[in-house]
């Protein structure tokens, strides 16, 4: 028994507002809490359990969620409380601009007409028919004559709205792992300015990783304008970072597209995958450490795709590889031991075989420039792989084959021996 301890509970609180075009208004509400969701064509619900206290409190965040529409252009009716399927239902039956403890939500939707749940027509005009004009009285009935009645829709919406049933938000965005934010009473329009509220947001944001042993991987940096509209640019590290210096630099070059407009009011910086920092110790060589290749190729990574090339199970050479991000590992080991190409053409070009006198195969022809053959390797007989499309491969005898001229060429010939008409194509270069 010593081993039992007791702990609160904590219920969710929610505010829920009615505005036009709510999708479209979802992802700028996201700056009042990180989980929003739209639960109806004119109504957004977001979860703001551990977010009103640093706005003062919910009467004080509440205020602060209307001004900010208000300044937006929208003039939204709202409440917050607990299971916010009720809290919608009271938006419909009138109630406006409240916060609601548990104890006056619970007396305040029974006492709702049955047409502010979300129901067909049909099952209000059942309602209407037996006399029950409150969702209080129709909680008070049995459940199996709500059910006999074809009214087992019913039963669950009331369930959500009465707390009993779980009620989950659709976020319009997975919310971040972590993420920290700034207001401003004046609005920030300067590159210095938006430069110097980054770096306050990256000391914060990476004090908390760090603490908690973590590096980022990814961060987004989200900028809500004066005018209701919202502008975000992310940066990226292909190893998992908690420095506020190196993500200052990763920033640098996304930051210039932000457009401020009438200015920016608020941002939030948040991270997205993140990893368990693990302490390294330099070498005692003069090698170079892991961590300068790693900022060389973030800084690449900010202007051109980079990738590295991760071995796959497959016979044929154009299958047999995969890309991977430049930062990855890799974790399988190439199928053989046969010297490949250094560059593999993506689509082959067919050649033109010129045998000598002796049948022997002496010269190619490709682009109507012919080719000496001095020496050839091979054949490297590759047979089709019989589960995918086995009718219509063909085998293939890889020579490598060195040219007068100088290149060594990979070459292929399609089809079986003694094929009556074999063709041939240049598929890498073998350097």
């Amino acid at each position: 028994m010593r081993d039992l301890f007791a702990a609160p509970v904590v219920t969710a609180r929610h505010l829920v507002l009615l505005v036009p075009d709510a999708a479209r208004w979802a992802p700028w509400a996201r700056r009042f809490s990180p989980l929003v969701g739209v639960v109806a064509e004119d109504a957004l619900a977001m979860e703001v359990t551990g977010v009103t206290h640093l706005s003062g409190g919910e009467e004080s965040f509440l205020a602060e969620v209307k001004q900010g529409f208000s300044r937006a252009g929208q003039e939204v009716p709202a409440l917050l409380g607990g299971a916010w399927p009720a809290l919608l239902a009271l938006l419909r039956g009138g109630w406006r601009d409240r916060v609601l403890n548990p104890e006056q939500q619970a007396a305040a939707w029974p006492t709702l007409h049955p047409r502010t749940l979300p129901l067909p027509k049909r099952d209000i005009v059942t309602l209407h028919r037996v006399g029950l004009r409150q969702l209080g009285q129709i909680r008070q009935q049995h459940r199996a004559v709500v059910t006999y009645r074809m009214l087992d829709g019913l039963l669950k919406v009331l369930d959500q709205v009465a707390g009993d049933a779980p009620a989950p938000i659709t976020p319009v965005r997975e919310p971040p792992t972590r993420s920290v934010s700034e207001n401003y009473t004046a609005p920030l329009i300067t590159r210095p300015a938006l430069d110097a509220a980054l770096d306050r947001l990256l000391g914060k944001l990476c004090a908390h990783l760090a603490e908690a042993g973590l590096g980022a991987r990814r961060m987004v940096l989200t900028g809500w304008r004066m005018a209701g509209s919202w502008q975000e640019v992310a940066a990226g590290s292909g190893q998992a970072s908690s420095q506020p210096a190196k993500w200052a630099m990763l920033f640098r070059e996304p930051l210039g597209r932000l457009r401020p407009e009438l200015g920016f009011e608020r941002f939030t910086l948040a991270t997205g995958h993140v990893d368990e920092m693990r302490a390294s110790q330099p070498g005692l060589d003069a090698s170079t450490p892991p961590e300068v290749l790693g900022r060389l190729l973030d800084r690449l990574a900010q202007r051109v795709e980079l990738w590295r090339l991760q071995p796959r199970q497959s016979f044929w050479p154009e299958r047999s590889t995969r890309r991977i991000p430049a930062h990855e590992a890799v974790a399988e080991e190439w199928l053989t031991p046969v010297p490949r190409p250094v560059r593999m053409l993506r689509r082959p070009r067919e050649l033109r075989v010129l045998p000598d006198e002796e049948g022997v195969l002496a010269t190619l022809e490709l682009d109507g420039r012919t080719h000496r053959i001095l020496h050839a390797w091979g054949p490297e007989r590759l047979l089709p792989e019989w589960w995918d499309n086995p009718k219509q491969a063909r085998p293939r005898d890889y020579y490598a084959l060195q040219l007068a001229e100088g290149p060594r060429w990979w070459v292929c010939r399609t089809g079986a021996e003694g094929d009556a008409d074999p063709r041939w194509y240049l598929h890498g270069l073998m350097g």
